[in-house]
This record gives C-alpha cells, sequence and structure tokens, in this order.
C-alpha cells in the first residue's frame, strides 16, 4: 500500500474543548450549522455546560458531499480550509462569549475523534451486502444498521455493520450508495462499499501526542498520519478477523463432507457461512486432495465443473467477495 497513491481519505474531525472562563464554567450557546449550496453541513459548533464541540466535515468544504473522501491528493487546500475553521469558531465565540472571548480559546481545542474511510464500488458480481455480511460474522460483538419505519425500529443488516476496538477505533462498513440515495442523492453510483475507522482516544495520542489542536490537524502531514493508520487498522482487521473467518466457513464445509454429507445438503445447511463461492472451491479441492493424496490413479477432479454450476443465479451464492476484498486492500 502506498499512502501518496492511496485512495482512503479523511471525512469528519470532531473537536472538543472546556471553555474555562470565569463565570462561563456552565455556559451553553445555541448550535450554529453552516451548510453548503446542496444542503450538506460542512462545519457545526455548540456550547453546552461550558464544554464546546466542534464537527468539520472535510469533504463537504470543497465537494457537494461526501460521497469519496478528503484525499491527499487535496492536501494543498488545507490550509484554506483550516482558515475558514478558524473563521468559523471564532466568530461563533464571539458573538456568545462577548466580551470575555480570547484568541487563547482556539489553542484548547483538542481532537476527540476523526473518520478515514475508503469508499469505492464493489468488484464484479460483488453487492455491498455480501461484504458487510463477511465483517458482521468476523467480529464477535457488532451492531448492525436500524432504521424507523412509522415509529418501528426496523433491522436492515444488509444495510451496515459497526463494532469498536475499545479506545482505539470504530469500525464502519456500509452501503454508501444506499445511504446517499436515502439523503436525496439519486445521481449516485450503484454498489458503492464504504469501509471507514473512526480514530479515537488512545489511536490520537499515539499518533500526535499532545500536538491535536485545530492548528496542528490540518495539515499534510496529519492527513499522512491519518491514512497509515488507516491503512495499518484494516491490515489487522483483515488477518485477524477476516481470514479466520474464512479458513473456519472452509473447514466446516470440509467437516461436512468428511462427514458423509451431499454437496447439496452443504449448501442448504452452510449457506450463512459461504461468505464467497472461493470459500467452496477451496473446500472441494483441499477435500479431492486429501482423498487422493495417496492414490496411484486418483480420481477426476471436478472442482472447476461444480464451482461453474454453482454460479448460477438461482443458487444465489455470492461472487468477487474476496476480490472486492483485494481491491480495497490494495487502494488504502
Amino acid at each position: 500500500m502506498n499512502r501518496k497513491r492511496s485512495l482512503a481519505g479523511i471525512d469528519g474531525i470532531n473537536f472538543e474543548m472546556c471553555i474555562s472562563v470565569s463565570g462561563l464554567e456552565s455556559v451553553n450557546i445555541s448550535e450554529e450549522i453552516k451548510k453548503n449550496s446542496e444542503g450538506n453541513i460542512q462545519m457545526s459548533c455548540r456550547v453546552f455546560g461550558g464544554k464546546l464541540l466542534l464537527f468539520v466535515n472535510l469533504p463537504c468544504l470543497v465537494r457537494n458531499d461526501n460521497t469519496q473522501p478528503f484525499q491527499i491528493s487535496e492536501a494543498i487546500k488545507l490550509e484554506v480550509l483550516k482558515m475558514q475553521a478558524v473563521n468559523f469558531i471564532q466568530q461563533y465565540l464571539k458573538n456568545g462569549l462577548k466580551e470575555k472571548y480570547s484568541d487563547e480559546l482556539l489553542n484548547r481545542l483538542q481532537i476527540t475523534k476523526i473518520e478515514c474511510n475508503l469508499t469505492l464500488q464493489t468488484f464484479g458480481k460483488c453487492q455491498p451486502k455480501h461484504v458487510i455480511r463477511l465483517f458482521e460474522e468476523s467480529f464477535a460483538k457488532v451492531t448492525i444498521y436500524k432504521e424507523t419505519q412509522n415509529g418501528k425500529t426496523i433491522r436492515k443488516p444488509e444495510i451496515g455493520m459497526t463494532t469498536t476496538k475499545p479506545h482505539e477505533w470504530v469500525l464502519k462498513v456500509y452501503d454508501k450508495s444506499y445511504q446517499q440515495r436515502k439523503d436525496g442523492n439519486i445521481k449516485v453510483a450503484s454498489n458503492l462499499l464504504r469501509i471507514e475507522f473512526v480514530f479515537i482516544d488512545r489511536t490520537l495520542k499515539r499518533l500526535f501526542g499532545k500536538d491535536r489542536g485545530i492548528y496542528s490537524i490540518f495539515s499534510k502531514k496529519s492527513v499522512f498520519k491519518i491514512i497509515e493508520e488507516f491503512q495499518r487498522a484494516f491490515s489487522e482487521v483483515i488477518e485477524n478477523n477476516i481470514k479466520p473467518a474464512l479458513s473456519a466457513a472452509k473447514f466446516e464445509i470440509v467437516a461436512d463432507l468428511d462427514n458423509g454429507m451431499k454437496l447439496q445438503e452443504v449448501l442448504l445447511k452452510e449457506k450463512e457461512i459461504i461468505y464467497d463461492i472461493e470459500i467452496l472451491r477451496e473446500a472441494l479441492k483441499h477435500e479431492w486432495e486429501k482423498k487422493n493424496q495417496f492414490k496411484k490413479n486418483p480420481e477426476p477432479d471436478h472442482t472447476k465443473q461444480t464451482i461453474y454450476y454453482y454460479k448460477k443465479p438461482e443458487f444465489g451464492i455470492p461472487q468477487d467477495v474476496l476480490k472486492t476484498l483485494k481491491m480495497f486492500h490494495e487502494k488504502a
């Protein structure tokens, strides 16, 4: 993975600070929101109980929406964007704090979380829901996407999932095309998948130490650090979660075949863990090799023909999921 060619990038950035001005320890100031011409939020700020919360959406500062993140190729714009954010928060605090405002307050702003994602169209016949399913089954604890319709909460696991590595990151994998259409962007491309890490707490301290202020984060160096952390975290998830889930699925199929089950029975029983037809291919190949390793005259290997047959749409076995993951890993 090459950070200069990476298509990963930053989305939203959250900052916080305590006002800590005498007499204003519990002050509240109404939220102010700045939107672009398409009505998407660029920045928002509010003070509640003496704590200031600032949100900056980098993509929406340079484009109409955040279908794609703010990438390293756009870093030349960071100085201008930094001044936009500083001017926004300055004016907000001047209006709210009046004579008690001081420019020194801005030095206390500290980043609390930053979103970094990669958004691509899935490969070949793969659909976002197929990748989401694999991620969902690769973690012990996940939260699936829900919507409220007519006062009822409806689970939609095919739309997205979230999981957490405490104090380090939140991982979100979801159908970006669905989300954009839901928000009114009917022209968005189909089959856009977003893999996003929200870096928090220990990760931010490890990356930036005490240098987590608004003036430092808006720099090319900081963007590089965040993208490199995305690459590292994504590789960690692939090695520690995705690969073990794929291996477990393969050997579950092998065990069924060893127990004498017919392939049609296996497909019905293990439908939920055949995340990609390539898992079935590997299981069948493994089974054939095991049965024929000591035979002078091996039985014909029909794996290729079997896979070709089960690629038919009526069987509904996901395809190109692993190729999609490989593409994401290469583009990160």
